[in-house]
């Protein structure tokens, strides 16, 4: 998981082998959740290795669809998975350590994020920092503490998440992956709630999540509507008075002649 642009289709080519389309600019590539190859990889005690693949979910960001579309797509995965009894071994939230900061739509993902998951499964999730190319080691210990804080990562953290750097090699993305593996599978808070509380989706966290950012979106937009209304207004005042001004002197002119 993570936003647009933070490298989550490259790191599943690097682990897997695959060759799933990769985006060059800000604009999405990954509309559809798409999923790699089967692979595997061996862990200490395991010399046969474990079968993994993995899943490549849109960003809530997404340049083609809306996060309305993005959650439906991405909770009728997790339940179908969840009711075949496909367990999710874990979740990497994949986070860009070269934005200069979290805006708005970065922090939406990371809410969003959370209640997909929910608390429990904080235990086998990995927060991945991606993109350490681009900034100097200053600037990227900065902004890894910047990310622990609670309004971003903090609570994650807390509930047993953690945090790895993944500089592009296919052995960071290995190592990413077998710690999941070394963690106990726990399935996401929106598969509990539409399997396990058979709740439809406007009735899961996730949802409850968006709607109340399309609602401070409508807020927003509403305000700012009013706002230019009322310039408009102002501007309208303006040019009767103005017209009328006009008026009274050509009809004060008419008189003097």
């Amino acid at each position: 998981m993570g936003p647009t642009g933070c490298g989550k289709t490259t790191f599943v080519n690097e682990a897997s082998g695959s060759n799933l389309v990769v985006g060059k600019n800000i604009s999405s590539q990954t509309s559809e959740i798409e999923t790699s190859p089967s692979f595997f990889v061996t862990l200490p005690g395991e010399p046969n290795g474990s079968q993994v693949i993995l899943i490549d979910t849109p960003g809530f960001d997404d340049t083609t669809k809306s996060d309305l579309e993005i959650l439906r797509s991405v909770a009728n995965y997790l339940e179908k998975s969840y009711k075949d009894e496909k367990k999710l071994a874990g979740v990497i939230y994949m986070q860009r350590i070269s934005d200069p900061r979290m805006g708005g739509t970065a922090t939406r993902n990371v809410r969003m994020f959370r209640k997909l998951c929910g608390h429990t499964s904080m235990q086998s999730t990995i927060i991945a920092t991606t993109f350490w190319g681009k900034v100097t080691t200053d600037e990227g210990n900065s902004r890894e503490l910047d990310l622990r804080d609670g309004k971003f990562f903090g609570r994650a953290l807390d509930n047993g998440a953690v945090m790895m750097r993944h500089d592009r090699r296919a052995e960071s993305a290995l190592e990413i992956i077998s710690a999941i593996l070394a963690k106990t599978p726990e399935a996401l808070r929106i598969q509990k709630q539409l399997v396990d509380k058979r709740r439809v989706l406007p009735g899961t966290d996730a949802a409850q999540e968006l709607y109340g950012a399309f609602k401070e979106q409508l807020q927003m937009f509403q305000e700012e509507m009013e706002d230019l209304r009322e310039e408009l207004q102002g501007r309208l005042d303006s040019l009767s008075v103005r017209k009328v001004k006009l008026n009274n002197h050509r009809i004060s002119s008419k008189r003097q002649q």
